[in-house]
């Protein structure tokens, strides 16, 4: 079904049309001989919201940040695999749980001040994930943080993490850890990183923080680590720093 389509051409192979399938609104670009799909709305009323995933004629998948406008009280969100950028944000939202795919553009503070997040899925192996700044900053219920077994890089934001309740933090692939991604994190008990980069003030004020374990190439910057009280152990396990 079609709704409101609209053709442009310039000479390049350029043309647009905007679609409705289900409860779903989404246009799709064609430029130079590559298929971007877009999602702009979502019209239902569910507050447990699937994604679509078997949309499977386009190269790039991305979603409007107006997409969720008409959606009061969401309650959980899964994402598509294959989306590959996602401007939309849930920032003082009621949401309670979010699955992300694997290699996705999140937006700055896309979760922020979530008080009831509780659970966030990052799917995938193998892939390359890039948290954004402040992406989950103050959320303060988000307990269950789930990384993929394997993974090549992981890049967390500024700021990503700070003042949320996880408990353990252990990343066995390479990682890039920004400043304060994880300060003021007070239930945060143990540490384990492997080929890490840690920015300046990256674990700041996290009282109960015990027990640290760097392994591999790992580099510490100044105050990376800074106002833990209870920190007892730090094990560089041969760590090549």
């Amino acid at each position: 079904e079609t709704n409101t389509p609209y053709i442009n051409y310039d000479g390049y192979n350029i043309y647009s049309c905007t679609f409705t399938e289900d409860e779903w609104v989404y246009d799709i670009l064609c430029l130079y001989g590559e298929i971007n799909l877009n999602f702009t709305k979502y019209t239902g009323k569910n507050k447990d919201i699937v994604m679509p995933d078997d949309l499977n004629y386009y190269d790039l998948l991305t979603c409007d940040h107006e997409i969720f406008s008409e959606i009061k009280d969401i309650k959980s969100v899964v994402f598509p695999e294959d989306m590959t950028d996602v401007t939309v944000r849930f920032t003082d939202s009621s949401i309670e749980k979010a699955v992300l795919p694997q290699n996705i553009g999140m937006s700055d503070s896309m979760f922020e001040n979530c008080k009831k997040l509780k659970t966030v899925v990052f799917s995938g192996e193998n892939c390359n994930i890039i948290i954004s700044d402040r992406a989950f900053r103050n959320c303060n219920s988000l307990t269950d943080i789930k990384f993929p077994e394997n993974c090549d890089n992981i890049t967390i934001g500024k700021n990503a993490f700070e003042n949320t309740g996880i408990a353990e933090l252990s990343l066995n692939y390479p990682s890039e850890i920004g400043s304060s991604a994880f300060s003021g994190c007070g239930s945060l008990k143990t540490v384990k990183l492997n080929d890490a980069n840690v920015s300046n003030r990256a674990f700041m004020d996290c009282s109960s923080l015990s027990e640290m374990t760097f392994s591999g190439n790992t580099v510490l910057d100044d105050l990376s680590v800074y106002g833990c009280d209870s920190l007892e152990n730090i094990d560089f396990n041969n760590n090549k720093m």
